[in-house]
């Protein structure tokens, strides 16, 4: 009888640890990740976000990063990434970037933009390819064939200066270039890409004119000089871009510069930013150089090839997302394709980066982004 006793306590305690490890939650089921991304870390968060960060256990993103991601997900998981990938489900049209009169744009599901306020110009509106009807106020009519950046619904990058601590990338936003990559690493705390590309990094980009909005040499309808320009810039936004590269290398970029392109005014083809200043504000005022990525065929209705690649036009046309980087980020984005002077993004999503500057200048006062300008109001780039 004890016998019997003792074998049926052995087997119901057996019984129920048997159980209780079958119905572990996360047990065998990769550790209840339900988010559809590729981690593989072996704690036991339960990953929402829908990003596809690695954590610091096992990384599977294809770069060659020890994986300190920068999102701004609430991952609760016991180790230490500090993720900043933005929400992947934000619909298109909704508000963002400068006082949230942008929207999102989708050119696909991977590459993902916010477009600023713009006026309809050549900048924005290009002969051949659209016309503004309605003046400057109103929206730019595409031709058949063309449908803005998502003519040819692929990223690209190219380069064009080089980033190091003392400045560089001086364009449209001149010295303040440095401020903002300041503002930026300080905001994300991420290496800059011309330091250290062992992980995501932080760089620079220039845009083209969709992206970026109107230069300061656009004119209202009124004729004078508009004064919410550059509305895509970083310190207008307080967005910046982070990148991943077909490789699965990855940074952020600030949003510094324009890339305006070439087109002909009648002196040749130039950089269409000289015949503005020659006056030219209308589509057909100039003519586009040749409007197409790389070695893809040209973009407008015509649909002509263009005669060589030194004759495409990467940012007038507007056809594509395009980011024209410093040398380090390029190259890190790039990889082994940077040797062809371009090369197609994976992905691309906006994140926040710095607070937002005064944008435009008060009534009164005006853009100086000299190093230490006269008259500068503290915390602006404006002086009076």
């Amino acid at each position: 009888m004890f016998l019997r006793i003792l074998f049926y306590c052995i087997f119901s305690v057996f019984f129920l640890l048997h159980c209780s490890e079958d119905a572990r939650p996360g047990s065998g089921n990769n550790d209840g990740d339900t988010s559809g991304d590729s981690d593989s870390d072996s704690d036991a968060d339960t990953d929402t976000d829908g990003d596809s960060d690695t954590d610091t256990d096992t990384d599977t993103d294809g770069d060659s990063d020890s994986d300190t991601d920068t999102d701004t997900d609430s991952d609760s998981d016991s180790d230490t990434d500090t993720d900043t990938d933005t929400d992947t489900d934000i619909p298109e049209g909704t508000p963002c970037g400068w006082q949230d009169e942008g929207k999102v744009h989708y050119v696909t599901d991977d590459i993902q933009l916010c477009l600023p306020p713009t006026i309809c110009n050549l900048e924005t509106c290009q002969a051949d390819l659209g016309s503004c009807p309605n003046g400057p106020d109103g929206e730019c009519i595409y031709a058949d064939g063309y449908d803005g950046l998502r003519t040819f619904p692929e990223a690209w990058a190219t380069w064009y200066c080089e980033l190091t601590d003392q400045g560089g990338c001086q364009g449209t936003i001149e010295a303040a270039t440095k401020d903002v990559k300041e503002a930026a690493q300080a905001f994300l705390g991420i290496p800059y890409c011309y330091k250290d590309t062992s992980t995501k990094c932080l760089g620079i980009t220039a845009f083209s004119p969709l992206m970026g909005g109107n230069s300061r040499l656009a004119l209202d309808a009124s004729g004078n000089a508009l004064r919410k320009w550059g509305l895509g810039l970083t310190p207008a936004s307080g967005l910046c871009y982070e990148l991943e590269g077909m490789t699965g290398t990855k940074a952020v970029v600030a949003v510094t510069d324009r890339c305006a392109g070439y087109c002909d005014c009648g002196n040749g083809m130039e950089e269409c930013g000289n015949c503005m200043v020659q006056g030219a504000q209308e589509p057909d005022d100039v003519f586009p150089s040749c409007p197409c990525v790389g070695n893809v065929p040209s973009m407008g209705p015509a649909g002509e090839a263009c005669p060589g690649q030194q004759t495409c036009d990467w940012c007038m046309t507007n056809s594509h997302p395009h980011f024209d980087l410093d040398a380090h980020t390029f190259n890190h984005i790039c990889a082994s394709a940077a040797a062809q002077g371009s090369c197609q993004i994976k992905s691309a999503r906006m994140v926040e980066c710095m607070e937002p500057t005064t944008w435009p200048c008060p009534e009164g006062s005006w853009f100086c982004f000299g190093e230490n300008p006269t008259g500068q109001i503290p915390g602006t780039y404006c002086c009076q």
